[in-house]
């Protein structure tokens, strides 16, 4: 953690999950450079590893310089990328704005007049009737440093919401730019706008660096009540893997970090917590309610975001403890097509948020789906980064496994057959174990080089996942007093990878037509992307947030009958 490397810690280092395998020396044990193995540690290393060569970063102390090596299955990739955009927006009203001020244009009766005040009293005429606060000292500041400032006739004004000056820079400047951030659980995604055009001019996403605390919001919250300094450390770990993404974006477009002067972010209520450095103890314990719902801005100066230091931060409103403004900027994308008639919302990952939407009278829900869909609480599970299978099928003819990987790279070749050379079904028991598993990749094929299966617990943490998803949009559908569905929007990076046919097989999602199901990918992004370049989408999404009212699944009635009820994988 203190490196900066990110190695897969499912539970947060809590010794449960037994995912943080890494690779030592057996020499380095033999000279008292590690602990020795505990029992603990041995009940969750896997009994055909060498406990020698293989340990658990959580449960191995290190009393000395060692070579350790981190094997594939324990590292955590780059997040993959992510598409825009859901709905093209018809105007363009960003939250700032830039003007022109000619410095020669006063009249010769006019007595000299520092130059502030000059700039202010032009400012004035130029927007006669409003009042405009600064510039300021500190602008002034600021400007005087600037190439050319000296000898410029002409400034360039830079206004927040049409009555703040944030920037003032000598002669012409058009090019005005903005982030979108959508800051999640697993990932992260930043957009960099051209606010004068409202182009993209670069999209880029990484792992959320917290995902070395925990997979879940949890497990994170669960470490700020253990030790209340990690607080500040999950607050800095995701300011600066977003200030990662801000710099790359800004390179790769050629563009100054002062010309990025405002901010959109939205995220679920913890990760809004942990941005703004607010404890999230209150998300942790019933009743679940949010320190606070936002709706407002914030300096981006104060964050340390690599954005020009004046310029604001928006942020979206929470709907309540568990369900967050990227919900709220979904709904936002996806416009009014779904408002009319019966929609549901589903955006699956660590939590799925649900929205169901009944001639546009408005429930939302979370539910606890588990990090299953994300790869944790899976035997040899992974997250969607280039590698990871994808997709198993069955030749019944052959009796054959098929596989596909995300990207077609790595050693195994995309839809390219194993086990060839095994007995067919693959079916044996775990080593002392004695689980039940279905070998998918023997070790010559995988990249770790050891067996990747499939095991009964891998099952049951996928229906666990899904029995609660489809509870929850039940019982939005039973308050609602719904039947069918006329359509159902699938977003998330794990939700626009998932075949509807599938989905429905499993019981995943509620009884309709596969061709209504529509994925909408980054809906959150997107959202968070018009509020950027549309103040009055930040209007518009205040007015939503009051419409919304959100159901807890914990304390109602019947949520743990339908959780037990759609268990099976099954379509009805």
């Amino acid at each position: 953690r203190r490196a900066g490397v990110l190695i897969r810690a499912d539970c947060g280092g809590k010794h449960k999950c037994g995912t943080c395998l890494v690779l030592v020396t057996p020499e380095a044990l033999a000279a008292g450079l590690l602990s020795p193995p505990a029992a603990e540690e041995k009940l969750l290393l896997d009994k055909r590893l060498d406990a020698s060569r293989v340990r658990l970063a959580c449960l191995t102390e290190v009393y000395g310089d060692v070579t350790v090596t981190i094997p594939p299955e324990s590292r955590i990739t780059d997040a993959a990328a992510f598409k825009t955009r859901t709905r093209q927006l018809k105007a363009l009203r960003p939250a700032v704005s830039r003007i022109l001020l000619s410095l020669d244009s006063r009249s010769g009766s006019e007595s000299p007049q520092p130059w502030l005040v000059r700039t202010q009293g032009l400012l004035a005429r130029r927007l006669p009737g409003k009042r405009v606060m600064g510039p300021s000292l500190l602008d002034l500041a600021d400007f005087a440093r600037q190439p050319g400032a000296e000898d410029c006739r002409e400034v360039t004004v830079t206004l927040f919401q049409g009555r703040e000056v944030i920037q003032l820079r000598p002669g012409a400047r058009s090019e005005i730019y903005g982030v979108a951030v959508d800051v999640g659980t697993t990932s992260l995604a930043v957009l960099l706008c051209d606010l004068s055009s409202g182009g993209v001019i670069a999209a880029k996403s990484l792992t959320n660096p917290q995902i070395n605390y925990g997979e879940d919001v949890n497990s994170r919250i669960s470490q700020v009540q253990t030790d209340p300094d990690n607080l500040s450390v999950l607050h800095e770990s995701l300011i600066k893997g977003i200030n990662e993404l801000i710099d790359q974006s800004a390179k790769e477009a050629g563009i100054r970090f002062d010309d990025i002067l405002d901010v959109v972010v939205v995220g679920n209520p913890t990760m809004m917590h942990f941005f703004l450095g607010i404890n999230p103890f209150a998300l942790g314990r019933a009743p679940f309610l949010p320190l606070f719902y936002g709706g407002e801005e914030v300096s981006a100066g104060n964050l340390h975001l690599h954005v020009h230091d004046k310029a604001r931060v928006h942020l979206p409103p929470l709907l309540s403890g568990y369900v967050g403004s990227d919900t709220l900027a979904s709904l936002m994308a996806l416009g009014p097509r779904f408002f009319k008639g019966t929609s549901l919302l589903m955006d699956i990952g660590t939590n799925g948020e649900l929205v169901l939407s009944q001639e546009g009278v408005l429930t939302a829900t979370s539910c606890a789906t588990g990090p299953a869909f994300e790869g944790a609480q899976i035997r040899c599970g992974m997250r969607a980064s280039p590698g990871a299978i994808e997709r198993v099928s069955l030749d019944k003819a052959t009796g054959e496994f098929h596989f596909q990987v995300v990207g077609g790279t790595g050693q195994r070749e995309p839809d390219g057959a194993f086990n060839q050379d095994t007995p067919h079904p693959s079916l044996h028991l775990a080593g002392e174990s004695k689980v039940p598993e279905v070998v998918l990749v023997p070790p010559s094929q995988s990249q770790s080089g050891r067996e990747i299966v499939l095991q009964q617990a891998d099952i049951r943490a996928l229906q666990l996942g899904k029995a609660a998803l489809r509870a929850g949009a039940e019982i939005l559908m039973k308050q609602a007093g719904v039947v069918r569905l006329d359509r159902i929007f699938l977003a998330g990076a794990f939700g626009s990878n998932l075949d509807p046919c599938d989905c429905l097989n499993l019981g995943m999602l509620p009884p309709i037509d596969p061709e209504r199901i529509e994925f909408v990918g980054n809906a959150a992004g997107d959202g968070a992307m018009m509020a950027l370049l549309n103040r009055t989408v930040r209007r518009q999404a205040m007015k939503l947030a009051g419409r919304i009212r959100v159901v807890d699944l914990g304390s109602h009635p019947d949520f743990q009958q339908l959780f037990i009820q759609n268990m099976r994988l099954s379509a009805e």
